[in-house]
């Protein structure tokens, strides 16, 4: 075995183990050919590059994202894999599903505030000056784009979608920190993260996957607009200021919710619901915490003994059920085989 085929076995071991033991020797020779057969390539510089060469980058991207897909639970995958694979696609429906009614709300309340809503009077809050575009604002309604295109097996269009609100949140965090000398916080860089990884994500509606029936969740979209943005509204009437409500602690309240309701086996039902919880429950304390540190930083909340308090209690209220939620999950996945009795190879490449 020459230096190349080693580096390009490494780079195989990207793949699942059950799938490697398959197609590696195959996948090897196929990268091999291609280094040594290449149009117009001379001889030397081939056994050149069979001995000092590495694997191109493009070569590198394509295995990972194969890996990826096959994680995914495509076509032939392990039990294991599409249970993940079922998993991920509930929590990402769940993710986008709150960022639809979150970008409804926010531009309800951008609309509110500067006197654009018919019937409704702007509140008497004090407003803070900013030099970012206007248009800008709105552009989180792509979310809303972007559940849309899943619920209607539009995978690419509802990539580009995130792809676009991406690019829009991490325009505005330069802005304000340039223009308005407002600096990037930790939820902002955490925010991004997440939307990145959920763009990643989006690989499990593969077009073997099978999809929910788009009505309840449509449905829920709209039950969670009218009492997201009813409470949310509500928030901005009363108490301005408090901390006892926001949008981080209703999506901790609803993911606790969802997760009793998953362990109670009265709804929510199946192993796919509580991996996926489990997941949701991750991301609703990690963004707590990077809310809180904000808001103890800014100190407009409260003391920060009571602001402590009050947000070690929110996590606390996701992180009990959650460590349930991880025990059933783990108890299932051991219960599934790594491979269907009597399968011996992929169907898909």
């Amino acid at each position: 075995m020459n230096v190349l085929e080693q580096r390009y076995r490494r780079v195989l071991r990207l793949l699942p183990p059950s799938y490697r033991a398959v197609w590696e020797d195959e996948m090897a020779a196929t990268f091999l050919d291609r280094v040594s057969n290449e149009d117009g390539r001379d001889p030397e510089d081939a056994r050149y590059l069979t001995d000092y060469g590495r694997p191109g980058w493009p070569e590198i991207a394509s295995v990972a994202l194969l890996s990826l897909r096959l994680r995914l639970g495509t076509a032939g995958a392990p039990p294991r894999y599409r249970a993940w694979g079922a998993a991920i696609r509930l929590a990402i429906l769940c993710v986008l599903l709150a960022e639809s009614v979150a970008a409804v709300f926010f531009v309800a309340v951008r609309l509110w505030v500067t006197g654009r809503l018919p019937l409704l009077p702007p509140p008497d809050l004090p407003m803070v000056t900013t030099h970012v575009p206007e248009p800008l604002y709105y552009l989180p309604l792509l979310w809303v784009a972007a559940f849309a295109a899943i619920l209607l097996t539009r995978r690419r269009a509802a990539v580009g979608f995130v792809a676009a609100v991406i690019v829009t949140n991490a325009t505005l965090m330069v802005l304000r920190d340039a223009v308005d000398g407002i600096g990037v916080g930790g939820l902002g860089v955490l925010l991004l993260l997440q939307d990145a990884l959920l763009l990643v994500g989006l690989a499990a509606f593969h077009p073997d996957a099978t999809l929910p029936r788009p009505r309840p969740w449509l449905t829920a979209g709209a039950v969670g607009v009218v009492l997201g943005t009813g409470a949310m509204f509500a928030l901005v009437v009363v108490e301005p200021t408090s901390v006892l409500l926001d949008w981080h602690e209703l999506c901790c309240l609803a993911v606790a919710l969802a997760a009793l309701v998953n362990l109670s086996d009265r709804g929510l039902r199946g192993p796919a619901w509580t991996h996926a919880l489990a997941l949701l429950s991750f991301i609703a304390v990690a963004e707590r915490l990077a809310s809180g540190v904000e808001y103890l930083r800014s100190g407009l909340f409260g003391p920060p003994a009571a602001v402590t308090v009050i947000l070690a209690a929110q996590v606390l209220l996701v992180s009990v059920p959650a460590a349930f939620l991880v025990r059933r999950t783990i108890r299932d996945l051991r219960q599934l085989p790594p491979l269907t009795p009597g399968e011996s190879s992929w169907s898909v490449r």
